[in-house]
C-alpha cells in the first residue's frame, strides 16, 4: 500500500471545453475466437467467448475500433492470393475466418446502436514486388490462429501497380461486401452472403480508418496519394457518399515522437491532395508508454505517467496546433491506441499471469484516466484505450504465442474486465459528450511530476462532477471544502474494487468528512449534486 502522504488541495476554475468520447480498441486476437483447437486437434468452445463479448457490449461505448491485423493473415486479408488465370481457381476471396469476430464485434457495438470504426489495415502482400519489382513470396500460415508477423512485407515504392488502382479496387470490394452484402470480383463473378451492414455510413456516425502505422515504409506523400485514390473508390463502390462511412486518415502513423503528428500538416494541407479531395473526417494518432522493469511497481509512476506527461506536451504543441491551423480545422482527432506496453511483452514463458503484478492493472488504468483528464479539456475528440483482449501463450487453447498481454482490458482466463476496463467504463458512464469541462488545478507535486490529476465537469442536467487520479502506488489524502459531510458520493476504481478481474469493478462511497483517502493508483469520480453557483466546486 505504501506510506501515507500529506493532504493535497484541489481547486476548480472557469468552464473550458466540452467533454470528449472515451473509446475502445478491439484487435482480432485468437483469444476472442468462438472455438479453440487443442494441440491434439480437438475443437472446443472458447470458455471466455461469451464473457468477453458481453464485456464489450456492457461498455456501451461509441467509436469503438475493430482492427483485424496482419499477424493473422486469414483473419485480416480477404484475398490472400493474387488473381490467377487458373481454370480451377481464379480468385481467392474468402471471408470465412474474418466474419466470426466481425459479427461478434458488430453485435456488441453496432447492434446496440453505438458507432464503430472499422480498420482492415492489412494490404494483400501480392500487391508488392521485391526490390527488383518482381513478384515476391507471399506465404502465410495455414492455421488462422498462428501468429505470423512476417506477413507484412514489401515496400510501398515497389508496388506492382503504382497507380494504386488495384489496391483501391480491393478495398472497394471489401467495403461493398460489408455494407451491401455483395461485390463483383476481378473476373466478373458476383460474391454474395456478406453481412450487409447498411447502417454503416456517415449519417449514422460510423467510420472507416485507412491503414495502420505507416506499414510498408510509407512516406506521407505516398499516403496522401493512396488515401485519395482508395477512399474515392470505396465511396463509389457502395453507391456514393450517402452510403459510405466517414473516413479517418493517418492511421496512427508511427513516425517520430508524437505517433504520426508529423504527418498532420501535409495531410491536412488541401494543396497536397488531388483536385477532388475525399472526406477527411478524422485523423488518428497512437501512443504507448512503458517502464524499465516489468515486475517492479516502483517503476510504474515515473514510467507510465512520466512518459505520457512529456508526450502530451509534445502532442499539444504539434498535433493540436497543426490541426487547428490546417485546411481542415474541423477534422477530429482520435487517439485510438492509448496504452502501456510492458518490456518483453511478446516473449513467451511468463506463465498464465504474464508475469504482471496485480497492481499493474490499476496503474495502467489510472494512466488512461490521467490522459483523459489532461487531453479532454484541450479538445481531443476521441480517446481510445487499447486493447480489449490480449493474452500470454495458452497452448492448451491453441494459442502458442503471446499477443501483448499487458495491453489487455480483459482477464484472458475469464473474459471479465480488469482495472483498465473498469476505469474506462467509469469514464464512459460519468462523462458524456455535451458535458462542460472545467479548468481544474490540483495543488500537488510539481508541474513536471504531478502526484495526482483532476478534471471537473458539469453535465447537461447540471450535475457537478470531479475526476481525481492518484499517480502513485501509495495512499494519498485529498481535502475538499464545500461539501456537507455525507452529501457527496464517490464512484471508485482502485485495488479495493478490482485488480485482475471482476464482474463489478466500481465501488461506491460517501465522503464523511472534508478529506478522504485515495488508494494506490485510484481513479475516483466525486458526484457533487446540483449547485446554482459557478465555478463548479470550491476546493481549498
Amino acid at each position: 500500500m505504501g506510506h501515507f502522504l500529506g493532504i493535497k488541495m484541489i481547486r476548480c476554475g472557469k468552464h473550458w471545453r466540452t467533454v470528449v468520447c472515451a473509446g475502445q480498441d478491439v484487435v482480432s486476437n485468437p483469444i476472442l475466437d468462438r472455438t479453440f483447437v487443442a494441440p491434439n486437434g480437438t475443437s472446443f468452445r472458447n470458455p471466455i467467448h461469451d464473457n468477453a463479448w458481453a464485456s464489450l457490449k456492457a461498455l456501451q461505448a461509441d467509436l469503438v475500433r475493430f482492427v483485424p491485423w496482419f499477424p493473422y493473415p486469414k483473419k485480416s486479408v480477404a484475398e490472400l492470393d493474387a488473381p490467377s488465370k487458373s481454370k480451377t481457381r481464379r480468385t481467392s476471396w474468402d471471408f470465412s475466418h474474418i466474419l466470426p469476430q466481425l459479427e461478434d464485434f458488430m453485435d456488441a457495438v453496432y447492434g446496440q446502436n453505438h458507432t464503430v470504426v472499422l480498420n482492415f489495415a492489412t494490404q494483400p502482400c501480392w500487391l508488392f514486388g521485391d526490390a527488383e519489382n518482381k513478384t515476391q513470396n507471399c506465404s502465410y500460415p495455414e492455421n488462422p490462429d498462428e501468429s505470423f508477423f512476417g506477413y507484412v512485407r514489401g515496400n510501398r515504392k515497389n508496388w506492382l501497380d503504382p497507380s494504386g488502382e488495384t489496391l483501391a479496387s480491393y478495398f472497394g470490394r471489401l467495403l461493398s461486401y460489408i455494407v451491401k452484402g455483395e461485390f463483383v470480383d476481378e473476373d466478373g463473378v458476383k460474391h454474395t452472403g456478406g453481412p450487409a451492414y447498411s447502417r454503416f455510413n456517415r449519417k449514422n456516425g460510423h467510420v472507416w480508418e485507412l491503414f495502420n502505422e505507416a506499414e510498408h515504409s510509407y512516406t506521407v506523400d505516398q499516403y496522401i496519394h493512396d488515401y485519395d485514390v482508395v477512399v474515392s473508390e470505396m465511396i463509389e463502390a457502395v453507391g456514393g457518399p450517402d452510403y459510405a462511412p466517414a473516413f479517418m486518415g493517418i492511421g496512427g502513423a508511427a513516425v517520430g515522437s508524437v505517433g504520426g503528428a508529423e504527418w498532420l500538416p501535409p495531410f491536412l494541407n488541401r494543396s497536397k491532395h488531388g483536385p477532388s479531395v475525399p472526406p477527411i473526417d478524422y485523423v488518428s494518432i497512437h501512443h504507448y508508454a512503458g517502464c524499465s522493469k516489468r515486475t517492479d511497481p516502483s517503476t510504474y509512476s515515473s514510467g507510465f505517467f512520466g512518459d505520457f506527461s512529456a508526450w502530451m506536451k509534445d502532442f499539444k504543441d504539434k498535433a493540436i496546433t497543426a490541426r487547428d491551423a490546417s485546411s481542415f480545422p474541423h477534422t477530429k482527432i482520435d487517439l485510438n491506441e492509448i496504452g502501456i506496453i510492458m518490456p518483453h511483452d511478446n516473449d513467451p514463458g511468463k506463465g498464465i499471469t504474464a508475469n504482471l503484478p496485480d497492481i499493474y492493472w490499476n496503474a495502467a488504468g489510472a494512466t488512461y484516466a490521467y490522459v483523459f483528464a489532461t487531453l479532454a479539456p484541450l479538445g481531443v475528440e476521441v480517446l481510445g484505450q487499447s486493447q480489449l483482449a490480449g493474452s500470454p501463450e495458452i497452448p492448451e487453447w491453441g494459442i502458442p504465442l503471446p499477443q501483448y498481454p499487458s495491453v489487455s482490458l480483459l482477464d484472458w482466463r475469464t473474459g471479465l474486465g480488469n482495472a483498465r476496463y473498469w476505469v474506462l467504463k467509469l469514464l464512459i458512464e460519468e462523462f458524456a459528450p455535451g458535458d462542460a469541462l472545467v479548468s481544474t488545478q490540483c495543488q500537488a507535486g510539481t508541474p513536471g511530476t504531478p502526484l495526482l490529476s483532476c478534471m471537473g465537469a458539469i453535465t447537461k442536467s447540471g450535475a457537478h462532477k470531479l475526476l481525481i487520479v492518484n499517480h502513485l502506488n501509495e495512499v494519498q489524502s485529498v481535502k475538499m471544502n464545500g461539501f456537507p459531510a455525507g452529501e457527496a458520493q464517490m464512484r471508485i476504481v482502485d485495488p479495493k474494487s478490482v485488480q485482475v478481474a471482476s464482474s463489478s469493478g466500481i465501488r461506491n462511497a460517501t465522503i464523511q468528512a472534508d478529506s478522504f483517502e485515495l488508494q494506490p493508483f485510484a481513479v475516483v469520480v466525486v458526484l457533487g449534486g446540483h449547485y446554482s453557483h459557478s465555478p463548479l466546486l470550491t476546493f481549498v
